[in-house]
């Protein structure tokens, strides 16, 4: 996130966003002031509006988004829409840019992490409270994800959602003397020391601030705004894991691949891995870069709470259209709209709850058996699945918090002080 909620403050301070004291001197909104939503969003669909995608204009999804245009203006005859695309890069700060000037699109693509901060300058339209937000027809936590601490309101609509769920080589787990795939925690913790013994890594990865939070530890206290996951079921999670490490579970390159790109995935195509999380995209994956795993992949949902990555949209509250903005944004996000995106999409579920429990629904007929596989878990699994990690914990925290928990699995720190170290560096971030 970069420091965008700060930057956002700064400026809201220094005259050039309207936030409120609470904002300029460190306290935390309890509303998003304004209201309105409702008689607002009850309107007159009509108008020119713009809809903002992110890194979306390209040769495979311009079609896409020119026929929903055109559909749409041909159902409100009354709506003109113009459709604008952001680079990947910068996108952060485009918003900012934006906000500051007043300018925010009608209809934005946003990310929870990007959305607190405009929601907490007032920059967000409460879909809770607009007319007929249909809230209830989206993945539940989809929706959390857009409803803030310390912000009352909801303030995006769930659009495009990434979950994972574990891919297993029964080959290698045959090898480790394992007859049937993990279920539970207890199991997968004994079958990854077994699988140790006889020479299989079963343990992709280090444990990071999603395990915590997926395995019930409280990780963010949002009254005292400060980490807390350096409590004793934190430090517990932690012991296992260099346990497992020192065992030989998890390969050594793994435990700081934060900055390593797809190590984990090229190790389970080479054999070298037997378990690893991922998302319905890595199916795909598997059938190309490594055609020998073919029939040799099982797929399982994950026992804990599934992390969920959340791509959204939210409405502009200063839209001088406001019912024909919601309207769009409803339609674009609409089942039959999100599944006909996931379609293109390959590897992402669909927001709404509809679409999510006909997993068939969203195959085009090309798929694999993995990925035939791979959707029906995951319309499973991205029912149950949260927001795991904070949306207050920047990606230089997570960098923090995976060197310092790398240090426990060596050796280097007992669990509790690497855990203490890492609270302490991202609770003095959010101070800075």
């Amino acid at each position: 996130m970069r420091s965008i909620a700060k930057k956002l403050v700064a400026l809201a301070c220094a005259g050039g966003l309207t936030l409120g004291m609470t904002a300029c001197t460190g306290g935390s909104s309890t509303s998003n002031e304004g209201g309105g939503e409702k008689n607002a969003a009850a309107g007159e669909v009509d108008g020119d509006i713009t809809l903002q995608t992110w890194s979306l204009k390209n040769d495979k999804f311009t079609p896409y988004f020119e026929k929903l245009v055109k559909d749409f203006e041909k159902e409100n005859p009354k709506v003109k829409v113009k459709w604008m695309d952001q680079p990947g890069d910068g996108y952060e700060d485009k918003l900012l840019q934006q906000a500051n000037a007043d300018e925010l699109p009608d209809v934005v693509n946003i990310p929870p992490e990007f959305g607190l901060p405009l929601a907490k300058a007032g920059k967000l339209m409460d879909l809770k409270s607009a007319e007929n937000n249909d809230l209830d027809k989206y993945v539940k936590g989809g929706v959390e994800a857009y409803q803030y601490p310390g912000v009352e309101g909801s303030y995006g609509y769930p659009w495009y959602l990434g979950v994972s769920f574990n891919y297993w080589n029964k080959d290698l787990l045959k090898k480790a003397g394992i007859d049937k795939a993990p279920a539970n925690e207890e199991e997968f913790l004994a079958d990854a020391q077994k699988a140790a013994e006889k020479g299989v890594a079963m343990v992709s990865q280090a444990p990071s601030i999603g395990t915590l939070s997926a395995r019930g530890v409280k990780v963010w206290d949002p009254d005292a705004r400060k980490f807390t996951f350096n409590s004793e079921d934190g430090v517990k999670i932690v012991e296992e894991y260099a346990k497992l490490y020192q065992a030989g579970a998890i390969p050594a390159e793994l435990i700081t691949a934060v900055d390593k790109g797809n190590i984990g995935n090229e190790a389970f195509y080479k054999e070298t891995l037997a378990g690893i999380q991922s998302t319905p995209s890595f199916a795909d994956d598997v059938v190309t870069n490594a055609p020998s795993l073919e029939g040799k992949v099982e797929v399982t949902e994950p026992w804990e709470t599934p992390q969920l990555l959340v791509q959204g949209v939210a409405v502009a509250k200063n839209s001088k259209h406001p019912a024909a903005a919601l309207a769009l944004a409803k339609y674009l996000t609409n089942n039959e709209n999100q599944v006909a995106f996931v379609k293109i999409a390959k590897g992402f579920m669909p927001g709404t709850q509809e679409g999510n429990k006909d997993a068939a629904s969203l195959r085009d007929g090309s798929e694999t058996d993995l990925m035939k596989q791979a959707l029906d878990v995951s319309g499973k699994t991205v029912q149950r699945a949260e927001l795991l990690t904070p949306v207050e914990m920047s990606d230089e925290m997570k960098t923090a918090v995976l060197q310092e928990i790398a240090l426990a699995l060596q050796g280097n720190k007992t669990p509790k002080e690497a855990l203490d170290s890492a609270v302490q560096k991202c609770n003095a971030m959010i101070e800075q």
